[in-house]
């Protein structure tokens, strides 16, 4: 279960539901605000035309770890991807419409791995254009740490179809203002049938993003190590995020699927049998 899991990470759809976020009130907005400010502000993330980095993930057990290393570009007004993950000699490739890859070894659904690391790793300046619903700020608490950090939810507007099990809860530094984590959970139905979760449950976790490390590039913050735990406070993967680059071009040649590729038709539903 740990190897799917991981490569689980949030939303298949981002870049179909790209709108402005609702606050439950001005304290809520406050609170985003602070954090866009403390990860460097909006100026220069509005000015990039992509984000490209180099991600490692390893889990498992000694003398018998898990690997994924990736190495991505993202188009960050559209969401275009293209992947390269060396190990496996496998491509990935997400236009705004499909998935498709070659090779493709990875540890869940190809639609579940496009921007997966992306949306982890640029959460401070998407939240604001996405259509969450933001709750009133709160507090709370991780494993292992004894500051109570404020705490804010996020689910999806109930107009854009997406199950109302499926959220992010930001662990925000009471002074530094940093996310220091991020608790999700995951209601993609063909993931939920791959671990066969009972039917009567809607959604698989929370599980929690712990960052430990941070790394300015271009004056912007972003996460450069973080951990994976469960809910029952295990550890189940750490990750690595390295030589990111607000300035890398679009290779729009990438856009164009390669004959022998192989289209993602997973589905968001669960199977009904």
């Amino acid at each position: 279960m740990k190897v799917a899991t991981l490569s689980v990470l949030s939303i298949l759809l981002y870049s179909a539901l790209s709108h402005a976020a609702t606050y439950a009130s001005p304290k809520a907005r406050q609170v985003i605000d602070q954090v866009v400010a403390a990860h460097g502000g909006m100026e220069r993330w509005n000015r990039a035309k992509t984000l490209s980095f180099s991600h490692i993930l390893t889990f498992g057990p000694p003398l018998a770890a898990q690997w994924g290393i990736s190495e991505e570009v993202t188009d960050i007004k559209t969401l275009r991807t293209y992947q390269l993950w060396p190990l496996d000699g496998a491509l990935l490739g997400n236009d705004g419409a499909k998935t498709w890859t070659k090779n493709w070894q990875g540890f869940s659904f190809p639609n579940m791995n496009a921007n997966q690391f992306y949306r982890t790793l640029s959460m401070p300046w998407s939240i604001a254009s996405m259509p969450y619903l933001i709750s009133e700020p709160s507090t709370g608490k991780l494993v292992a740490d004894s500051i109570e950090y404020i705490t804010v939810k996020m689910n999806f507007e109930p107009s854009t179809g997406e199950s109302p099990e499926w959220y992010y809860r930001l662990f925000i530094h009471p002074q530094t203002h940093l996310i220091k984590a991020v608790e999700y959970t995951v209601t993609y139905g063909a993931f939920l049938d791959l671990i066969n979760l009972p039917k009567e449950k809607t959604f698989f976790g929370p599980m929690t993003h712990i960052y430990f490390e941070y790394v300015k590039v271009d004056g912007l913050i972003f996460p450069k190590k973080y951990d994976t735990f469960g809910e029952d406070g295990a550890r189940h993967g750490s990750h690595v995020a390295y030589n990111y680059s607000l300035a890398a071009p679009f290779d729009e040649s990438k856009m164009k699927m390669p004959a022998d590729a192989v289209i993602d038709t997973s589905s968001k539903e669960r199977k009904s049998h």
